[in-house]
């Protein structure tokens, strides 16, 4: 693990993303993701918001984004982030 990770590019991103989801697929097993970017999470089983240290939200993408809690806010951050940078 590392304290300070380096930032990703979108494609080096989506390789990762893509071979966390084959490695859990092919065992029965946990697979813990800590992230900022909410994209690399949004198919996880389940998801778990943290705000100073406590977790005060869980569940899958879709009903964190009904719930419109924290999760909806910065999903929604994120999402005009990458329209302003023209992604």
């Amino acid at each position: 693990m590392m304290r300070q990770p380096p930032p990703l590019d979108s494609i080096t991103e989506e390789e990762i993303t893509t071979t966390i989801k084959e490695i859990s697929k092919e065992k029965e097993q946990i697979t813990v993701l800590i992230a900022h970017r909410l994209s690399t999470i949004m198919h996880a089983d389940r998801i778990y918001v943290l705000e100073r240290g406590k977790i005060v939200e869980t569940g899958s993408h879709l009903n964190l984004i009904e719930e419109k809690g924290l999760y909806y806010a910065m999903w929604r951050q994120q999402i005009g982030e990458r329209k302003t940078m023209g992604v």
